[in-house]
């Protein structure tokens, strides 16, 4: 997305508005008029998932669904430039950029040949507004101008620092040895064959949620390729299918501060519908001190708030939690009262992790970084403050991971 040579490039601007839930949202698609005309050709062309009868629904496996990128604080150091041959391609289809009004210049002269969403509003330290506002937009909007319709049967919700994928490959265990896996980063448009992969999962349609799993060290002991409705902890990178999460009356809830795609997945199991985490390919990511979530992070590290009071993980406050929807409400608080208990157990932070390891999801990133958040009932850190270090119950190859962050510091 950044500059290839000095021609011109012919800028174009878009206005869509929804009212999928009784609230008016507006943004502004800005870009290439090419990438903005692109981008039209993907809604006519998955608009024939929509005109196919509900049991013959089936996810285009053959051509990327539109990709959203949230990003805040971050126009200098998020990865956007997803032409980049391990990704997409030179020939990469549309990726769509979102941010808040106030950042829009600066994006703007980064990235000058982005595609750039922009909200009408700040979301005010609330990433779930953010996410919110993609799915009102792509679950049904028109163009203000023409009366277009914008409409998506599913569309990627992808983090603004994931650094690559790679191919989690089985290899032969010997009788009696756990089952392994071999990491093979994917180097030539990885990004599309993980993709495209999900796309191809039959029956699809039936799947509000899927993810991937993160890759930290641990990945080679997974066993299975697909789980499904087993592990809530969908971060970063995650297929929306907009028709499903609608009938089931599902959204990101936009007050909330973190933790926004474990709370929409305990409302998707909640109500009987279905989230699947992909095994098979897995996702690097980096974590940066500045942009997106930092202000919660700030404010959790200088005691402001705690990793889980409810001021961190609600805009508003314990006023704002209370007056949310009950089934938002309801799935908050389950994941609110998970991370008390889980930051009850670290709370004295006995491996003194430096402040970079506290992830905005929900405390200590190297620990979480092992441990998914299951429905119920939760598995926690098994751990005791002694004047001897403690023990962990991490899986293989976190015990080297600890021991590089002491020696680090």
């Amino acid at each position: 997305m950044r500059p290839r040579a000095c021609e011109p490039v012919a800028m174009a601007r878009s206005q869509l508005v929804a009212d999928n839930s009784g609230e008016f949202v507006r943004v502004t698609l800005s870009g290439p008029a090419s990438c903005i005309a692109q981008l039209w050709d993907l809604v006519e062309l998955h608009q024939e998932y929509f005109r196919a009868a509900l049991e013959n629904r089936q996810a285009n496996a053959a051509t990327l669904y539109p990709i959203f990128i949230c990003s805040k604080g971050r126009a200098e150091t998020a990865l956007l430039e997803w032409r980049a041959p391990h990704c997409l391609g030179a020939e990469a289809p549309p990726v769509v950029i979102v941010v808040e009004p106030q950042e829009a210049a600066m994006y703007r002269k980064v990235w000058p040949e982005a595609l750039l969403l922009v909200l009408d509003r700040p979301g005010f330290t609330a990433i779930g507004f953010v996410r919110w506002v993609v799915q009102q937009i792509c679950t049904a909007s028109t163009e203000l101008d023409t009366g277009r319709l914008f409409r998506l049967p599913f569309a990627w919700m992808v983090d603004d620092l994931v650094v690559g994928f790679c191919r989690m490959e089985r290899i032969e265990a010997r009788p009696g040895c756990q089952p392994k896996r071999t990491v093979q980063p994917l180097r030539s448009k990885g990004f599309q064959e993980a993709f495209l992969a999900v796309q191809g999962k039959k029956d699809l349609s039936k799947v509000a949620l899927t993810g991937f799993l993160r890759e930290r060290g641990c990945s080679i002991h997974v066993r299975d390729d697909w789980v499904m409705n087993d592990k809530i902890s969908l971060q970063k990178v995650v297929l929306l299918n907009l028709p499903l999460l609608q009938e089931l009356g599902v959204q990101y809830c936009k007050l909330l501060r973190k933790s926004e795609d474990l709370v929409i997945c305990h409302q998707v199991l909640a109500k009987g519908g279905r989230i699947a985490k992909v095994n098979c390919f897995a996702y690097r990511a980096q974590h940066l001190k500045h942009g997106g979530a930092e202000q919660v992070r700030r404010e959790c590290y200088q005691g402001v708030t705690g990793p889980a009071d409810l001021e961190s993980l609600v805009l508003g406050g314990a006023e704002a939690f209370r007056s949310l929807p009950v089934d938002q409400l309801n799935s908050a608080k389950a994941v609110f009262d998970w991370l008390q208990q889980k930051t009850a157990r670290v709370a004295s932070r006995p491996l003194d992790l430096p402040p970079q390891c506290w992830d905005s999801l929900d405390g200590l990133d190297i620990i979480n970084s092992c441990v998914d958040l299951p429905l119920a009932p939760p598995r926690y850190i098994n751990q005791q403050v002694s004047s001897t270090p403690p023990k962990l119950s991490l899986r293989p190859g976190e015990h080297a991971r600890l021991r590089a962050t002491e020696k680090s510091r």
